[in-house]
């Protein structure tokens, strides 16, 4: 979950089409290459009316708790919708 790769499919599988899957590095390992996936994230996040304040840099440095709150996040949206 820290390179946002997941997060993005989840988004992927609700809005088709929306989220650019073959802008992602699915082999990110270091941080810088994570953020770059957070970013698309972020802004695929906008697009689709989704406000979220994204702890980007936290979840890029592989924080436990960042990545564990985007997940509930996440998981609420999907029973959401």
């Amino acid at each position: 979950c820290a390179d946002g790769v997941a997060f993005l499919q989840i988004l992927d599988a609700f809005y088709p089409g929306k989220v650019p899957l073959h802008r992602l590095d699915f082999n990110a390992k270091l941080p810088a290459q994570r953020l770059k996936n957070l970013r698309v994230l972020e802004k695929t996040c906008k697009e689709c009316g989704i406000e979220f304040p994204l702890p980007s840099d936290g979840i890029a440095n592989a924080s436990f708790q960042d990545t564990f709150e985007t997940l509930q996040f996440f998981h609420t949206f999907a029973q959401r919708n």
